[in-house]
């Protein structure tokens, strides 16, 4: 057991019983426009046990993000495994909400404030487009898009 390890396991809270998540040498690849393979992360194992909170720490662009998405099943690893209550992933972990780390909230509104402007945007756009709920929720979509880089330009110059 490495240096790494034991200080791992010496800092969890829990005493590790029933596992929820477990990645087994887990990696991420993509290939760039230009050909050349771009390894994300290679070989992560991880453990998530019922009772933990944990914290996955690094800097910009280490591949945290990626590795939550594969965690949450939105994206298949090229290598290694990842389990959900010992079932192997073939899609959306049915345990797991990812919020995404893109600006889609107002910050100066309440969780409930922002969810009752959405519901108010799509009726709205529902009743005015003449194409049903379906391609209003799309309309919208694409308003929001457009407000959301207003939001940035104001809030980040």
């Amino acid at each position: 057991m490495t240096v790494a390890m034991e200080t791992i396991r010496s800092l969890r809270a829990v005493t590790p019983q029933n596992t929820i998540i477990e990645a087994q040498h887990v990696g991420q690849r993509f290939t760039a426009d230009n050909g050349t393979e771009l390894t994300v992360f290679d070989n992560i194992s991880f453990n998530l046990y019922e009772g933990e909170i944990v914290a996955i720490l690094g800097r910009s662009g280490a591949g945290k993000s990626t590795f939550l998405r594969a965690l949450a099943g939105l994206v298949k690893p090229t290598s290694g495994t990842v389990k959900y209550r010992g079932e192997a992933l073939t899609g959306p972990n049915p345990g797991i909400a990812l919020v995404f780390q893109t600006f889609a909230l107002m910050p100066w509104l309440t969780v409930q404030d922002n969810v009752e402007n959405g519901i108010i945007l799509l009726v709205i756009a529902f009743l005015i487009s003449p194409y049903g709920l379906p391609m209003a929720a799309i309309w919208l979509l694409g308003k929001v898009q457009d407000l959301k880089f207003i939001i940035q330009d104001l809030v980040y110059g």
